[in-house]
């Protein structure tokens, strides 16, 4: 199913895309002080919210599944 390769790809990506961000919010706070710590804050959000939109995507294609295969089982 494409959508859930989709999703999972994003989800991934977004993790990726949270896990930088948090490291520069780390660096920003102790050793380099040219990060600015409210963007990669807002990075984080952002990479959040991919990831949920995402997850949501799983979630509806799953529903999806369950709607088919019950229309499968239902006599013709």
């Amino acid at each position: 199913m494409e959508a859930l390769a989709s999703a999972r790809l994003g989800m991934a990506q977004a993790l990726a895309r949270f896990d930088r961000a948090g490291v520069a919010v780390v660096r920003a706070s102790t050793v380099d002080h040219d990060v600015e710590p409210v963007q990669a804050i807002t990075e984080m959000i952002e990479a959040k919210h991919d990831f949920r939109a995402n997850a949501h995507v799983v979630l509806i294609a799953d529903e999806m599944m369950d709607a088919l295969l019950e229309l499968q089982r239902e006599p013709k």
